[in-house]
């Protein structure tokens, strides 16, 4: 028998096996989660997820789910963030403004996130109402939440007069806390697992059914995604003149994200049958290629707009 050792982390049995060990070691149970850590011959760990239900922390009768609380979070530090970066811009005409924001992205975030999610993965839930409307019986896409946003933004700009490419700006700006934290939620809830691997940092997640350790692409798109968007973003804010030419921030969230998210998606196990199988392009990336392109276009239309500064 090898060291064990074993503690509590938010009311879940973690077991930890040392390398030396051979074999499988599983977890404790609690709260439904599993965590079981397999110590094979080569000194590699493997992380085996079994999920169900996917709960973070339990008081009582109160459970708390990575998923609610990854975007209660995400909706906290972006408007606390936006109203940090708002101090160097002139775009609202008083901070309740930025609090009538975070209420229309928190709207047009759940809304559209689950009418997206209908429409690309699941289009049976349209006939069964109260299923939709049930965040539970499936998630939030991406693309449906980004493009309801993106409508509630030129809403909330017209109805608050304000420059409406200042605030995509100061959006896309603290976008990335989200995009952090939400992936790292799909990680712990053991969905949206990527493909195959043999390499040591595998995880094999129950809900794939095939025992296969897989790439954790989640963490790799809350990495790609979230981290390095945040990165450059941030410089292109606080260290260059972007913040001065309305639409120029967007325009680089729109290029870094869409390249970000075409990698990530070459380890992301397709949750859908491939756009284009001949080129092995997912729906993922066949969403995101406008991404791009439009990118490319707000970069180059904010640089004629000089004139259309932000003071």
């Amino acid at each position: 028998m090898g060291r064990w050792l074993r503690y509590t982390l938010t009311g879940q049995i973690v077991n930890f096996c040392a390398p030396n060990d051979l074999g499988s070691v599983s977890g404790g149970r609690e709260d439904g989660l599993i965590y079981t850590f397999s110590a094979l011959v080569d000194y590699h760990v493997r992380w085996v997820i079994e999920t169900s239900p996917k709960a973070m922390i339990r008081f009582g009768s109160l459970t708390i789910y990575w998923y609610g609380a990854c975007y209660v979070a995400s909706i906290l530090v972006g408007w606390l963030y936006v109203r940090r970066l708002s101090h160097l811009t002139s775009t609202f005409n008083n901070t309740k403004d930025i609090d009538d924001l975070a209420i229309y992205i928190t709207i047009s975030i759940i809304v559209g996130g689950r009418l997206g999610h209908a429409a690309l993965y699941n289009p049976a839930l349209f006939s069964e109402p109260l299923k939709l409307a049930n965040t539970s019986s499936g998630g939030l896409a991406f693309h449906g939440g980004l493009a309801t946003s993106i409508i509630s933004l030129f809403v909330f700009s017209r109805a608050k007069n304000v420059n409406v490419a200042a605030v995509f700006d100061l959006v896309a700006c603290a976008s990335p806390f989200g995009l952090f934290l939400v992936r790292i939620a799909n990680f712990f809830n053991g969905e949206l697992w990527g493909r195959p691997t043999t390499l040591p940092w595998g995880v094999v997640f129950s809900g794939a059914g095939d025992g296969l350790p897989r790439h954790p692409s989640q963490l790799y798109e809350a990495l790609l995604e979230g981290g390095g968007t945040l990165i450059i973003l941030s410089y292109r804010f606080w260290l260059t003149e972007d913040r001065l030419h309305p639409g120029r921030l967007t325009g680089w969230w729109f290029l870094i994200y869409g390249l970000a998210r075409c990698v990530s998606e070459n380890f992301r196990a397709p949750t859908e049958a491939l756009l284009m199988p001949e080129y092995g392009i997912t729906t993922g990336q066949g969403l995101t290629f406008p991404m791009i392109i439009i990118g490319l276009f707000l970069l180059n239309h904010s640089r004629c707009d000089r004139f259309n500064k932000a003071r």
